[in-house]
């Protein structure tokens, strides 16, 4: 997955040609969370939200759930919508295998 500057990324949420998947960092978490936002907007069918969006705090969640939720498929659209804004939380209580 190559790295893309902010610029960039504004530009893929305007033009609606989105990657497999983006991943936000940095230290400003007011961006963070308008990009994601941004994103949520633009792929995410208010119709379908229900079936295509999929929302994990890490702290309470398995990995394999994160995983099977984002293989699934889309329901009446072209994407299937998972964030995970804390991954730092992630893994406390993990003690499975699992595969990428």
């Amino acid at each position: 997955m190559p790295k893309i500057n902010e610029s960039e990324l504004k530009k893929e949420i305007k033009s609606g040609n989105f990657k497999n998947a983006y991943l936000l960092y940095g230290e400003e978490s007011y961006l963070k969370e308008y990009y994601a936002s941004e994103l949520k907007n633009k792929i995410v069918d208010k119709t379908f939200e229900a079936f295509n969006f999929h929302y994990f705090d890490g702290k309470d969640t398995e990995l394999d759930d994160i995983l099977k939720d984002a293989q699934m498929l889309p329901m009446m659209s072209e994407y299937n919508f998972v964030i995970l804004p804390n991954p730092q939380d992630l893994g406390e209580n993990y003690e499975g295998e699992t595969s990428i």
